[in-house]
């Protein structure tokens, strides 16, 4: 089961504060979205008891640095970290470096969070399974692996109903796993996989515009 976990970058909710000197927004420490830390530490579970290969994929601005250490706790082969232009005006079109970086992929299963902390959105993996002309669930709390390529998955809608569907994959599943007040799951710690450092798990890099 090849396995891709789309990761975004945001600043840790609890780290902002107001500069009354500078009225502004300040000491935001950066961080990553915690739905899609939950869909991470679903693919790490089902990855020790099935054969899995992990890949984390995450979009950045070209100047924008993130500390990959606490992603490399989690037993993942691979991180691609995308570089795209104006990004952070332009939050609605992160689906489209997405795209450009996977749809060569063979990947048979694609998931995020449903939402993301800073916008409350989940526009983003609608979008990419759109452009990859494959199907899209979303706030997704079970999935039970019926077979090889066809799992069941169950998802709310409204007060105490269940809506359970069976998928083919390759699909994008977008997880709601746990309520959002609660804190991520400690991450299954593993190391890197054999004859792996921090460059080579970083993966492929692109540039900027792409």
């Amino acid at each position: 089961m090849n396995i891709c976990v789309l990761i975004k970058p945001v600043a840790d909710p609890a780290s902002i504060r107001w500069d009354y000197r500078e009225q502004r927004l300040d000491f935001m420490t950066p961080g990553f979205n915690r739905p899609d830390l939950h869909a991470l530490q679903w693919a790490c579970d089902y990855k020790q008891t099935h054969a899995a290969r992990i890949t984390i994929v995450t979009v950045v601005d070209p100047d924008q640095e993130i500390d990959v250490k606490p992603l490399l706790k989690y037993p993942v082969d691979d991180c691609i970290i995308i570089k795209c232009a104006n990004l952070s005006r332009y939050r609605h079109q992160t689906a489209l470096p997405l795209v450009q970086a996977l749809k060569d992929q063979a990947f048979d299963l694609i998931l995020s969070g449903s939402q993301s902390e800073d916008t409350h959105s989940g526009v983003t993996p609608a979008v990419l399974a759109e452009f990859l002309g494959i199907p899209y669930f979303s706030e997704v709390y079970q999935i039970d692996p019926a077979s090889d390529h066809i799992w069941q998955v169950k998802r709310k809608s409204g007060r105490d109903r269940v809506q359970t569907f069976r998928i083919d994959l390759p699909a994008v599943i977008g997880g709601d796993w746990v309520d959002r007040t609660e804190t991520v799951c400690s991450p299954v710690f593993r190391g890197l996989p054999p004859g792996k450092g921090i460059g080579q798990i970083y993966g492929r890099m692109f540039g900027e515009g792409t």
